[in-house]
């Protein structure tokens, strides 16, 4: 390692001090007296100094650097003006030590917190002969290169030596792997088949949210699993649909499966199962009806009465649960007392018309138009003077007429916005308000306050709240048990009229419910001439071993179970998962407990993957109770951010976890342990690594590190004829740490780099698949989550890390070029005429001193801001001039005194117009 120390008034430097390894041959001795006299020679005084800590220079002394040593590495880094680590590494053409790459990750991330400072890696292949000339030589051209003021300065930062030739890296797209990757995120097309098919269940669903058109049927993955004891399987005949049903595919309300009512015939029932059985025609409710069959629990169905169609048992279900539920459970409705309901022509409101009338209540309701009136007047013999119109408030004024100002006892409403405000106001003293709609509820609307003063009640009754592990549930069963024993015995009768549709026709049922035109109740029949659009079944693109098992470390995180999942049902049937807390914790073991369901056995090892030992110890128990491992996903990751200025000792050892004696990191000493445990021939050995290896993002240092490690481990094992393949992940966006995590919204630097679950499996099976079929195309080091051409334009702009000389040819254009040059100096020059305006701006702004910068920002905000104001004005600051408890005018000021862009008469101007402004 060269350290040159910086000179306290300028930025040049005359002092250099080269760091040896306290232990070191003859060899290193030689390579430093010769770099010495070569430095020398290019007029810098040079001192030598021993680290206590280095025992080599493979780059392992930063994963063991001891505490005392980890001070010392920080004052070089921060307190010079910049470092050239050097390690023998063999990075080019190996034989590789992956030992250098903790230094490679631990600089990125370094320079991206200190982008002033020069901070460059060499590795020297392992053939270099250090005695000769020519490896100081080497090192002198690059340390020139890196530190000169010359033409000959350097873009670059990272470098590596073989036969004697300089490497710098660069980051290229691989076609091949694109191409593979775009052929699976292709989703597959709906085909017009046939609903009803041969041992293939199938359940609709939405193609694309908020369209009505795009309803399709894919495969019903829920009877790959045994069924539940007291559960039924049901051949659908009919399915009710509800308005909820057309507000959810809209987005209009959160419920994610279509359908709440159904009827069928009973083809299998559980061991636990009393009350049916095979060849039962019953109804019903369930969430996600709509399908060629279901499994539904025996609590919430019923048999069909004798004198009833299958159709109109169907359609009873929701709409007088909700009725009775809301009336007779919530309100307690009595005999003598009045109720308004609301909607009366729909489901809801004719069965809760019946309900009213079999207890003897005096029905007042609402409909839309002058065809429901007269149904409502015609079939439940209804008073015209007690129905009015639900379109406009004069049903507030006829309600408050007919009861003499009273009002009425009970309200179903399904009404929202003012005219709930209106039947709000139209309940009597002590009246009980039961609210069945969704949009205010949503919607959070306030409820004005003053009727609670006459003791009247606000309920809401949401059929999803009763769903099979509620404590509600058997409420539920208990209503449908009450409204089919009085169908059986006609003092409820079906619902009036009944639309049928088929399922082909479903999109026209489903806006023939939408127009709020139709009365009664609309059902969906599946009939053996329904054609309708279904999705080809997914045939997996590769076959594991059904007699083979696969490791996952660190497997029961989020990421880790998503991609169990996914080896199972590419056949797996052995898995195995290491876990510092076993199956320990009740998610484990509802997890394992599914993978069970699928036919998998799944087995957690309680294991330290840091301890050499109980990794071991863990693969032989594994080894013994399952068939052989052919596989590993390593997953383990541990993140103790925080900018390295500030970073503890403890935080360092625990991401990188290479200290000798502590051994408690999960990448480094894991993925090695990993590596000398498991058996030398595998299919596929994955690690899970991190494009904040890549990236030089800033405050991990150490997880930076610790992923390039994993880079070079995989780099490591294919030289040796074995398999590995880091893939260095994006942000994860929807499963694992980010999208569980609290502080996802201070990590919107890295939306430029999002990858899905979708993606990680997708690169998965096309790395696995390849890599067993003998493809050597596909890389050990694979970076996804990356954009290019005009996009990376895009983040050029936002970010810092994107202008990193490694993803130029990622770049649209080069910078080299003359246009670039040209539109570089013009926004040089626009930028200083500006940074005067906003200084006088904020001067002429009295909020600016009334508070700190500092209290507005953490850390690393600072850190981007500092990159930002390195790059936009050409000013160096430090984080704690950032930080510091000087207003925001203070910081413009002395943004403006550091900028290299401002000739010295605009400064002065800018300082006379602040030397003004005080004496103001």
């Amino acid at each position: 390692m060269v350290s040159s120390v910086e000179r306290a008034i300028s930025f040049d430097f005359s002092e250099v001090v080269v760091v040896n390894p306290e232990i070191c041959g003859t060899d290193v001795s030689a390579f430093s007296a010769n770099l010495a006299g070569l430095l020398i020679k290019l007029g810098l005084s040079v001192s030598q100094r021993n680290w206590d800590t280095i025992g080599d220079v493979s780059g392992k002394s930063l994963g063991r650097c001891r505490n005392q040593s980890l001070k010392w590495l920080r004052a070089w880094a921060l307190n010079s003006a910049g470092v050239l680590w050097i390690t023998q590494g063999g990075q080019v053409s190996g034989p590789f030590k992956p030992y250098s790459g903790v230094c490679t990750g631990f600089f990125r991330a370094l320079r991206s917190e200190n982008p002033e400072k020069r901070l460059g890696t060499l590795d020297l292949s392992l053939n270099l002969d250090l005695h000769s000339e020519l490896a100081a030589t080497l090192v002198s051209e690059v340390f020139e290169g890196l530190f000169s003021t010359t033409e000959r300065e350097t873009r670059d930062y990272e470098f590596a030596e073989d036969e004697c030739c300089l490497y710098v890296p660069r980051l290229v797209e691989d076609p091949a792997l694109n191409s593979a990757m775009r052929a699976l995120n292709e989703k597959p097309r709906p085909v017009m088949e046939k609903l009803l098919q041969e041992e293939r269940p199938l359940k609709m669903e939405l193609g694309e949210p908020g369209l009505l058109s795009t309803f399709q049927f894919v495969d019903d993955k829920q009877f790959q699993e045994p069924l539940g004891g007291d559960y039924v399987e049901m051949k659908v005949l009919c399915t009710g649909l509800n308005f909820v049903n057309v507000m959810a595919p809209l987005g209009q309300v959160p419920t994610p499966t279509l359908g709440c009512e159904v009827g069928g015939i009973i083809t299998k029932v559980g061991p636990a199962v009393t009350k049916f059985k095979a060849g039962d025609t019953v109804a019903g409710m369930l969430q996600g009806s709509f399908g060629t069959h279901v499994r539904i629990r025996q609590t919430v169905i019923q048999h069909v009465p004798a004198h009833m169609t299958v159709e109109a048992a169907a359609t009873v279900i929701t709409a007088f649960s909700t009725a009775w539920i809301g009336l007779v459970s919530r309100a307690r409705l009595r005999q003598g007392e009045t109720a308004l309901i609301h909607s009366g022509a729909g489901g809801v409101g004719q069965a809760a018309i019946q309900s009213c009338q079999y207890l003897g209540v005096e029905v007042y309701t609402t409909v839309g138009s002058v065809a429901k009136k007269d149904l409502l007047m015609e079939r439940y013999r209804i008073p015209g003077d007690h129905i009015f119109n639900s379109r406009d408030g004069t049903f507030a004024q006829g309600v408050m007429r007919m009861t003499k100002r009273r009002g009425v006892d009970v309200v179903l409403n399904s009404l929202s916005g003012e005219f709930l405000r209106q039947s709000w106001h139209c309940l009597a003293d002590f009246g009980r308000f039961i609210e069945i709609g969704k949009r205010d509820l949503l919607g959070n609307t306030g409820l004005d306050m003053q009727p609670f003063l006459r003791g009247v009640s606000y309920m809401g009754v949401n059929l999803e709240q009763f769903h099979p592990t509620s404590t509600a549930h058997m409420e539920l069963s208990e209503a449908l048990q009450d409204i089919f024993d009085l169908l059986s015995i006609k003092k409820l009768r079906e619902l009036y009229p009944i639309t049928i549709y088929t399922y082909s026709e479903v999109e026209q049922a489903f806006r023939a419910l939408q127009s709020g035109k139709v009365p009664g109740k609309i059902v969906v029949r599946a009939s053996p001439d329904d054609i309708v659009p279904v999705l080809p079944a997914a045939n997996p693109s590769f076959t594991l071993d059904a007699n083979a098992t696969y490791l996952l470390a660190g497997g029961l995180g989020g990421i880790g179970r998503s991609i169990a999942d996914m080896l199972q049902s590419h056949g797996a049937r052995y898995l195995a998962f290491l876990s510092r807390s076993g199956d320990s914790k009740p998610e484990a073991q509802a997890f394992l407990k599914q993978l069970s369901r699928y036919g998998c056995t799944a087995k957690a090892y309680t294991c330290v993957i840091s301890d050499r030992e109980t990794v071991f110890q863990a693969i032989r128990q594994c080894s013994s109770e399952l068939p052989p491992i052919k596989g590993l996903v390593q997953c383990s990751m541990v993140l103790k951010d925080g900018l390295f200025d500030n970073m503890s000792y403890d935080d360092w050892i625990t991401c990188t976890g290479d200290d000798w004696i502590t051994c408690t990191g999960a990448k480094i000493q894991g993925s090695w342990n990993l590596h000398e445990a498991l058996p030398k021939h595998l299919d596929f050995f994955v690690m899970l690594s991190s494009i904040s290896g890549i990236i030089r993002n800033p405050g991990q240092a150490n997880y930076s590190a610790a992923n390039v490690y994993e880079d070079g481990l995989a780099h490591f094992r294919r030289r040796q004829g074995l398999e590995a393949t880091a893939l260095d992940l994006g942000a994860v966006r929807d499963i694992g740490y980010l999208a569980e995590s609290e502080n996802a919204a201070n990590m919107s630097h890295l939306q430029a780099l999002q990858v899905s679950e979708a993606d990680i499996h997708n690169l998965l099976e096309v790395v696995i698949t390849r890599r067993r079929l003998g493809d050597d195309e596909i890389p050990a080091q694979v970076v996804n989550g990356l954009v290019t051409g005009d996009e990376m334009e895009e983040v050029i702009q936002r970010t810092h890390w994107a202008r990193d000389v490694k993803f130029s040819i990622l770049w649209k254009t080069s910078e080299s070029s003359a246009d670039a040059g040209v539109l570089a100096g013009l926004d040089a020059f626009t930028k200083a005429e500006s940074l005067v305006a906003a200084a006088a701006i904020v001067e002429d702004h009295h909020f600016a001193d009334c508070q700190s910068v500092g209290d507005a920002l953490d850390s690393l905000v600072a850190v981007e801001m500092r990159a930002w104001m390195a790059k936009e004005f050409q000013t160096e600051l430090s984080i704690f001039d950032i930080l510091s408890s000087i207003p925001l005018s203070g910081l413009a000021m002395k943004i403006v005194q550091e900028s290299n862009l401002l000739p010295d008469r605009l400064k002065q101007e800018v300082q006379e117009n602040e030397a003004s402004a005080e004496i103001k």
